[in-house]
């Protein structure tokens, strides 16, 4: 038998080895100018007492001009602040859900989308007073409009700021950013407010000749959040008789008529008992609140009367 030859190959001859070198370069342009604004802390109630006006909150920019290489200190510097997360439509909310907002400073809203272009009407100019000062201030507001329907809780969000320098009256120049300028945190307390029949605090309910022995009355509760309502009365759910000289009193079970009441169609005690309900918005809801007499054929004839309180709670204020 003819042998058979081997051949065996290193790992070497196998394996080929390639380098790659790669140089690269660039030059970022230097900041002319940077930026601090502190940060904005609000509380919004939407169901405040001047709700028919915006809530403002006054703030400062402070422009820091910095010198750079082959040019001389800025005269100025156009800013306006960018939403990195705006809403449907370009809207400016404060967070997911929050209110609306807007910046204003000498002029029209300086707050914008990052695709809108710098102009006049959208941004703030900062001057700085001489060329030995290097430090300017510009005053704006944040506005945060009337009468938003926004759900009690914490909202917060943080803008960047986009900027172009000017080193003589009305050049023009590249805009640069600084992110995480100004951040924005809005508390909206969870709050209520209700009233009864009438825009009142307190209500009558008269059942005549108890020939109707059903009655109703709502409760109007406007809420940022979650609510409580609970309620008491002075006769325990029982209407008395109003003990007169005639009558010579009130007692006996002929002089009381216990009632049963429900409040938007749920079984409600008079003892105290918390029932839950949840947000009803700055438009609020009308609870009705019915009040349901037995017959009093067999009860003495005279004046009934109990008074009913309700008690209505926030949760998590």
């Amino acid at each position: 038998m003819r042998p058979t030859s081997h051949r065996t190959a290193s790992a070497a001859a196998l394996i080929g080895a390639a380098m790659i070198s790669l140089s690269m370069t660039g030059a970022a342009r230097s900041a002319c100018a940077t930026f601090t604004a502190g940060s904005l802390q609000v509380t919004y109630d939407p169901l405040g007492q001047n709700v028919s006006y915006a809530q403002i909150a006054p703030f400062t920019v402070t422009a820091n001009s910095v010198t750079v290489a082959h040019q001389s200190t800025a005269q100025s510097v156009t800013v306006q602040f960018i939403d990195p997360n705006p809403g449907v439509g370009g809207q400016h909310r404060v967070g997911n859900g929050g209110p609306l907002f807007h910046l204003y400073g000498s002029g029209p809203d300086a707050i914008v989308n990052a695709s809108d272009p710098v102009t006049p009407s959208n941004a703030v100019t900062i001057g700085f007073p001489s060329a030995s000062a290097s430090t300017g201030v510009a005053s704006l507001q944040l506005w945060l409009n009337a009468n938003q329907d926004i759900a009690a809780g914490d909202y917060a969000t943080t803008l960047d700021l986009r900027y172009g320098c000017h080193y003589t009256a009305g050049d023009s120049n590249p805009t640069q950013i600084q992110t995480g300028v100004l951040p924005i945190s809005v508390s909206v307390p969870s709050s209520v407010r209700a009233t009864l029949a009438g825009g009142s605090a307190a209500a009558s309910v008269d059942f005549g000749d108890f020939s109707q022995p059903t009655r109703t009355v709502n409760v109007n509760v406007r809420s940022t959040g979650p609510f409580t309502i609970a309620a008491s009365s002075d006769n325990g759910g029982v209407m008395k008789l109003r003990a007169t000289a005639v009558n010579g009193g009130a007692s006996g079970t002929n002089a009381r008529i216990p009632y049963t009441v429900t409040l938007a169609g749920r079984a409600f005690a008079l003892d105290g008992t918390a029932v839950n309900f949840t947000r009803t918005g700055i438009g609020g809801s009308a609870l009705p609140l019915t009040i349901t007499m037995p017959g009093v054929q067999a009860n003495r004839a005279g004046l009934y009367y109990d008074h009913i309180v309700l008690t209505i709670t926030p949760l998590g204020a």
